[in-house]
């Protein structure tokens, strides 16, 4: 057996000389319990722990504050990722998975009918009663409309009510009722100069059916005027406010106009509406257009709404324009069925708050978008709010500010080319990037992508992103969170898990997950590959551009393939727990703990500290002509692949030279530096090197079958450097740490991922 390179720093070639500097005189075995050799100074923490902020021991897995990855601090509480039962919304229920459900029936309401969060059954807007006049105020200054009078003199008294609304408008005082008696009231009513209260018997009963621009046009000097209990129909808009503040729309029915239900604009002053307890359906073009201009949809419902010749068909949309700011609240309402998108907002600013936004459709002429939320430019919050069945994307922003918070995004589709389906996708504008805060929310069954962001920035906070089903199109991706183009993200606190392809996936960007679970990762089921933890790796456009992650106190549990695997890039892995890495599902290959690989002459270089890689397969950690540095880590328990093959617990290797194609120099080195750490129960060797340089110092080395093995490949020696107080043995038993060579096989490249 040929004893490798060995760059001893004391006394001696082998271990054995050095063992007395780790054990000798101790009446306990330095390779039992954590190895008394490898813990360092007094008062240090054996491999694979840290020192907490109280000078105790904090494992690995375990964050700064005492809670366990996937949970978080509050109120001195460690909480589960997700929403909190208590923090539901109003109109939502908590679920066993973390998220909260809309309080609504099992199935959408019938044309004319109502029902939001909070309701189990769907209901007309208002009781029809038997007045005639419904509940309108008998008041001197009240003036009554009746389409069905047909004699002669009318005053507007309930005696000689007004046929026609227009004519009540004019005869009343500012601030004065307009009672509407069953029937249906053809023409335009325009509302200026004064306020008035236009009050329906009820929707079912009381119709105005307009014309150009709208069934009702309120104008200037209008403000206060209030629109209640009856419904609008026409071959224009349905209600046009222009000029006009606090308009009120209450429990009203808005359908089958060819233009938008509601039109809030500021031409010619500042304007401002309310949709109260209101539908707005069957519309064509827009359900609610808001230009310049303040409107909060309360209560309400906005559906079906129908594509345009011009390629749009949103439920709400709202955006400035020159010199007016505009503002959209949508609260406790359900925006469902419209084409491109629910809700829209261009350089303006939206909440959404306790709402639903569903089952959107995609633009027939292009097949795209049906999305939950846009953005362009703006600011958008989402709160306590549902987002499911949309397509494309349940939010997506470009060059916008986005905050989620307490909500529920699932279900998302493909759109109609088999493309996408993201849970949340922000990218930037103009070069303006989008911001993106989600916190206490989940993201379930989407598809492409729980959460994209592209030349952005992101925090993601005690958020669970789960279940992302691959896209149609081939059946891959299916990524948790997707990081790229110069972007950066933070993930804390939070749960991936049963996401496909890859957990988190930084490329080209910059990713730091702390506190956090990545779990049972899967394959994509398009080719059977991947199915990898965390990824980062290197974007070549045409220069190299590095990825930079840092990973703390995580777990990464039961991925395929790779638990981590650092691409060309810089990685920190700190405090973090990498466990049983399942091989890959094509040919059942692979399952490392944690992979370190050149790209194109670049290598990668990665920093571990504090951690624990433990039941993997193949490989612990594996490290291809990069350097690596490993601190207090504890590599327990790899196996060998399914055909037997391999087995070691730590691997640094150079790559075949034909892969590179040019000289031995120009190749990056591999190299690893391991101190203070234990690497145990290895099914074939402890550490390998093939052609690759390990400095090796305070190492416990427990029940390996070899210890230290060094084979010369593509013609490289293996070099290994003794850093001193080593130990290798097994139960008790102390053996020479002796670098062998058994003419073991060579490992794998495995690659980077490929899109």
């Amino acid at each position: 057996m040929w004893q490798g390179a060995w760059k001893s720093r004391g006394p001696g070639a082998t271990f054995v000389a050095l063992l007395c500097a780790a054990g000798c005189g101790s009446s306990e075995d330095p390779t039992q319990n954590g190895a008394a050799s490898s813990s360092g100074p007094a008062g240090a923490c054996p491999p694979g722990q840290r020192v907490g902020p109280n000078g105790g021991c904090l494992a690995a897995g375990i964050q700064s504050d005492g809670c366990d990855a996937g949970e978080h601090s509050v109120d001195g509480d460690c909480r589960p990722a997700g929403i909190a039962p208590d923090a539901c919304g109003a109109g939502f229920a908590p679920t066993k998975d973390g998220g909260c459900a809309p309080i609504l029936p099992a199935t959408s309401c019938p044309a004319g009918q109502i029902a939001v969060p909070g309701e189990t059954a769907c209901h007309p807007l208002a009781d029809c009663g038997s007045a005639p006049w419904g509940d309108a105020p008998s008041d001197p200054t009240t003036r009554y409309v009746d389409a069905a009078y047909s004699d002669t003199g009318s005053d507007g008294s309930q005696a000689k009510p007004f046929t026609k609304i227009q004519d009540a408008v004019d005869a009343a005082t500012s601030g004065a009722v307009i009672a509407i008696a069953a029937g249906t009231y053809p023409g335009t009513v325009l509302i200026a100069g004064k306020s008035v209260e236009l009050a329906g018997r009820c929707p079912e009963m009381v119709e105005l059916v307009g014309g150009d621009p709208a069934a009702i046009e309120i104008g200037v000097q209008a403000s206060g005027t209030r629109i209640r209990t009856l419904a609008i129909r026409g071959t224009a808009s349905g209600i046009v406010v222009s000029g006009a503040k606090d308009v009120v729309v209450e429990r009203v029915w808005i359908h089958d106009t060819p233009h938008p239900g509601l039109w809030v604009e500021s031409l010619f002053a500042p304007s401002q509406a309310t949709l109260d307890r209101a539908i707005v359906e069957a519309t064509k073009a827009l359900g609610v257009y808001v230009a310049g201009a303040n409107a909060t949809i309360q209560a309400s419902t906005v559906r079906d709404i129908a594509e345009s010749f011009e390629g749009t068909g949103d439920g709400i949309w709202v955006e400035a324009t020159s010199g007016s700011s505009a503002e959209l609240d949508v609260i406790g309402s359900v925006i469902e069925r419209a084409h491109e998108s629910g809700v829209y907002g261009k350089f303006a600013d939206v909440t959404v708050e306790g709402s639903v936004i569903r089952d959107n459709i995609p633009l027939a002429m292009t097949g795209f978008f049906g999305v939950g939320v846009g953005a362009e430019g703006a600011t958008v919050r989402l709160r306590h709010s549902l987002l499911s069945g949309n397509r494309d994307a349940a939010v997506f922003a470009n060059g916008s500010d986005v905050s989620v918070e307490t909500s529920v995004i699932r279900d998302t589709d493909a759109a109609a080319d088999g493309q996408f389906g993201r849970g949340i996708n922000v990218e930037p504008s103009a070069g303006k990037p989008s911001t993106l805060t989600v916190s206490d929310s989940v993201l379930d069954n989407n598809s492409s992508t729980g959460i994209y962001v592209g030349g952005s920035t992101a925090t993601i906070n005690a958020t669970i992103v789960r279940a992302t089903r691959p896209r149609p199109f081939d059946r891959t991706f299916g990524i948790g969170i997707d990081v790229e183009d110069s972007a950066s993200a933070t993930v804390r606190s939070s749960i991936l898990e049963k996401n496909h392809d890859i957990g988190l996936f930084v490329f080209g960007a910059e990713g730091s997950i702390e506190g956090t679970v990545v779990r049972d990762t899967l394959p994509r089921p398009g080719d059977l590959q991947f199915g990898r933890g965390i990824e980062a790796d290197p974007v070549i456009d045409p220069a190299i551009r590095r990825s930079k992650l840092t990973v703390d106190a995580c777990r990464v549990e039961r991925s395929t393939d790779f638990g981590i695997y650092v691409g060309a890039s810089d990685a920190t892995i700190e405090a973090t727990v990498v466990d049983d890495t399942r091989p890959r599902a094509v040919n059942l290959w692979f399952g490392r703990g944690i992979g370190v690989e050149s790209y194109s002459d670049e290598p990668a270089n990665v920093s571990i500290t504090h951690s624990v890689v433990s039941r993997s397969r193949d490989y612990g950690i594996y490290v291809l002509d990069s350097a690596a540095v490993l601190e207090s880590v504890l590599i327990q328990g790899t196996m060998a692949r399914d055909d037997g093959k391999f087995g070691d617990g730590l691997g640094v290797s150079r790559e075949e030279l034909d892969y590179y194609d040019k000289p031995l120099a120009t190749v990056p080195a591999a190299t690893v530096h391991v101190t203070l750490s234990r690497i145990e129960q290895s099914a074939r060797a402890g550490v390998t090197s093939f052609g690759g340089a390990a400095s090796i110092g305070g190492v416990v080395l427990e029940c390996n079958p070899v210890s230290l093995d060094g084979e010369k490949y593509e013609g490289v020696g293996a070099e290994f450097e003794d850093r001193g107080a080593n130990v290798c043995g097994c139960k008790g038993a102390v053996s020479p740490c002796v670098v062998l060579s058994a003419s073991l096989e060579p490992p794998v490249a495995a690659g980077e991922y490929q899109h």
